[in-house]
């Protein structure tokens, strides 16, 4: 009796060892099957997650691209603008010059004869500095026209013409 009970004690271990097994088993697959849908979930999410950010990268790029792209067509149309201004200003300045020149010219050589080295003298083109020639330019022509006229005048001071009168 003993035996028979001792059996049936061993046996009955060894299903609740097998049972136990099972259900190990069992809550390992289930683990398992959790963890690859807990997996799954993420990876996608993820994945979402990276298309956002990839869509949002592409966005940035996109805004910094045509902000760029503002910024050189504000550029080209402000070098267009200036450099029409500066042609502009430079036309008026030649046109002031050659008129101030032509009449500096006449009322030079109206003073006293025209020997070949006063010609020389007068007809030299000189190469203005570049301060000078961006102080012209900067200078309205009515300003110009007035530096032209205090030259003359001061040329004939000293060529001592004071029997001509004033023209300018």
């Amino acid at each position: 009796m003993a035996s028979l009970l001792l059996r049936q004690e061993q046996e009955s271990n060894r299903k609740l060892e097998r049972t136990k097994n099972e259900l190990v088993k069992e809550v390992q697959r289930v683990v398992e099957e959790s963890n690859r849908k807990q997996l799954a979930s993420l990876t996608a999410l993820l994945e979402q997650r990276d298309r956002k950010m990839a869509e949002l990268v592409r966005i940035e790029v996109s805004r910094v691209i045509d902000q760029a792209s503002e910024k050189a067509n504000s550029t080209a149309t402000l070098a267009v603008q200036s450099s029409t201004e500066y042609a502009e200003t430079q036309a008026a300045a030649a046109a002031a010059k050659t008129t101030a020149d032509s009449t500096m010219d006449d009322d030079i050589f109206s003073c006293g004869g025209t020997d070949e080295n006063e010609e020389k003298k007068t007809s030299k083109k000189r190469k203005p500095q570049a301060e000078r020639k961006q102080a012209r330019l900067n200078t309205s022509t009515d300003d110009y026209m007035e530096k032209v006229r205090n030259k003359i005048l001061n040329a004939r001071k000293k060529r001592r013409c004071d029997d001509m009168p004033d023209s300018a």
